[in-house]
C-alpha cells in the first residue's frame, strides 16, 4: 500500500509539472526534442494574420529554410497580374537567452527583427511579429 503511494504520489507531481511548464502560449506543455530541433527545417506559410485579420493566401507563398548552422533562407513569392514575384531573404538566425523569441539578422542589414514564439512543435511553428502598431501571426508547418 505504502509503494502505491509513492506511486500515486510520484505520477501527480509528473503530471503537475509536464502540465505547468509551457514556455509558449499554445504549447507544446511537453517535448522530447530541443527547442533547437524543433525549429530547424523546412517550413511553409499556411496562415497570416495581421492585426487579427486573416489574409487571403490565394495569391501568396512563403517558404522559410531555418538551418542548424544559425542561418536562414526565407522565399515570399506574390502574384503580381498573375506574374510570379519571388523575393528572398538570407541571413543568420538564434534564439533570445530564455528561448522565447527567435531573432533574424538579415545579411546586410545591422538591425535584427525579433519574433515572439507562440507555438513551437515538430508539426507547427506559430511566430508573432510587432511592427509599430501593426502585430503579425505567421503559421507554419512543415513542406
Amino acid at each position: 500500500m505504502k509503494k502505491l503511494m509513492i506511486y500515486s504520489f510520484a505520477f501527480f507531481m509528473l503530471g503537475a509539472s509536464v502540465s505547468s511548464c509551457s514556455k509558449y502560449e499554445e504549447g507544446p506543455n511537453f517535448a522530447l526534442s530541443s527547442k533547437k530541433s524543433r525549429l530547424v527545417g523546412e517550413w511553409k506559410v499556411v496562415k497570416l494574420t495581421i492585426n487579427g485579420t486573416d489574409v487571403d493566401l490565394t495569391s501568396y507563398a512563403g517558404t522559410a529554410s531555418i538551418k542548424e548552422d544559425g542561418t536562414y533562407k526565407t522565399t515570399t513569392t506574390y502574384a503580381i497580374l498573375g506574374l510570379p514575384v519571388p523575393i528572398e531573404n538570407e541571413g543568420k538566425w538564434e534564439f533570445n537567452d530564455d528561448k522565447t523569441q527567435v531573432i533574424f539578422t538579415e545579411t546586410g542589414q545591422s538591425t535584427p527583427t525579433s519574433q515572439t514564439i507562440l507555438k513551437l512543435a515538430a508539426k507547427e511553428l506559430k511566430l508573432k511579429q510587432v511592427s509599430g502598431s501593426n502585430v503579425n501571426i505567421t503559421t507554419y508547418e512543415p513542406q
